[in-house]
């Protein structure tokens, strides 16, 4: 039998690294102390969040995961309490909940944004409703006073996954400020990277103090441990990635935005190719650019055009596709009828986009959709 090994030119995510020169001046103070955990470093990346963002706590962790699955754990809800999420997200935002015995009840998303639906949000709220999980999808915000009143209206609390946010603003602001905590990630495939890591925003105190005890095994300095913590600590050497990735956010987000304005200028001229539209307000980072399929009106599934795509060297990726309630972690949970969830998530497509990508590559991608299509 003939194995077929498809060759990628131009992957779907790459991450931007600084000059390891960069690194190397900011982790000779970690060698020379011998200190590579608990130290300066992670203190600086989180006071340089801090500023940047405008918020009074940012607690750095290891990923973004267990920074919500710690977020979650501070609230001490009682086990079997619902916390509303969208469907179409990555499974960690439901992982974390499930981790700290809560249940995820999964709603739909609005048919432009795709992002979670404030309507569905209050049909969706019970007695044993406790919080509010909006996600930040492909740098694109929330309606956060919507989801704010909502939740002020109910008395619930409101945290935000958003591993895809940092650098998008809204209203003018960064995000990280909204809400009871909001939580980033510096994964490979995120704007600002630290190879592997997370984040806390938050404006509670307490919540904050709770996150860096626990962080740490719950130790006090005393080496008392009041609670049961785990290990969730960012080390020196991703600070230090981290830290030299700051200078050049404002230009990367330009040139991901400009990216994905010639994406959009080419692919809108093919019948049946839809795009996210951007909250109001919402200025995005361009961490993503994913659009959609119309099957009947391209004539070709996304899953076809995937194929053919791979086979040319470009590759790509259906983020949110299954949808979180088709996971078979959670088919045993009783869902309603999420219909743009379920369209989504058959005609989602991301295609390549990083901060380092050329225009030239971008026309490859946009020219190798063209002619597929014009095959057809």
């Amino acid at each position: 039998m003939m194995v077929v090994l498809f060759r990628i030119m131009i992957p779907v995510s790459q991450p931007t690294l600084p000059s390891l020169d960069d690194v190397h001046k900011l982790m000779i103070a970690p060698f020379d102390d011998c200190q590579i955990t608990n130290g300066r470093l992670v203190k600086q990346f989180e006071n340089h969040l801090t500023k940047l963002i405008g918020v009074k706590h940012v607690v750095a962790t290891s990923s973004n995961t267990l920074g919500m699955l710690l977020t979650w754990k501070s609230f001490n809800f009682p086990v079997g309490s619902e916390v509303i999420l969208p469907s179409f997200t990555f499974p960690a935002s439901a992982h974390a909940l499930i981790w700290n015995n809560l249940k995820p009840v999964f709603v739909d998303v609005e048919p432009s944004t795709y992002l979670i639906d404030a309507q569905a949000i209050e049909g969706a709220i019970t007695s044993k409703t406790v919080a509010i999980l909006g996600v930040t999808l492909w740098g694109n915000a929330c309606n956060h006073d919507a989801l704010q009143q909502i939740a002020n209206n109910y008395k619930l609390a409101l945290i935000y996954d958003s591993a895809q946010g940092m650098g998008v603003k809204y209203n003018g602001r960064y995000l990280g400020d909204r809400g009871d905590a909001e939580i980033f990630s510096f994964s490979p495939t995120k704007l600002i990277t630290t190879c592997e890591g997370g984040a806390v925003a938050t404006n509670n105190k307490q919540l904050a103090d709770f996150i860096r005890l626990n962080r740490n095994y719950g130790l006090t300095p005393q080496y008392d441990s009041p609670s049961v913590g785990l290990n969730a600590r960012m080390s020196e050497m991703h600070a230090a990635i981290g830290l030299s990735c700051f200078e050049t956010m404002p230009k990367a987000i330009e040139h991901r935005l400009n990216m994905i304005s010639i994406y959009k200028d080419e692919l809108s001229k093919l019948p049946g190719i839809t795009f996210q539209k951007m909250t109001d307000g919402c200025h995005s980072n361009g961490v993503y650019f994913g659009i959609f399929i119309d099957r009947d009106k391209f004539g070709m599934s996304r899953d076809d055009l995937s194929s053919k795509l791979q086979a040319l060297g470009v590759q790509t990726r259906k983020y949110g596709s299954p949808a979180l309630h088709e996971l078979m972690c959670y088919t045993h949970l009783s869902t309603p009828y999420l219909p743009v969830t379920n369209r989504a998530a058959q005609e989602v497509l991301v295609l390549p986009i990083f901060s380092h990508i050329t225009e030239s590559q971008v026309y490859t991608v946009t020219s190798s959709i063209t002619d597929i299509y014009n095959s057809l």
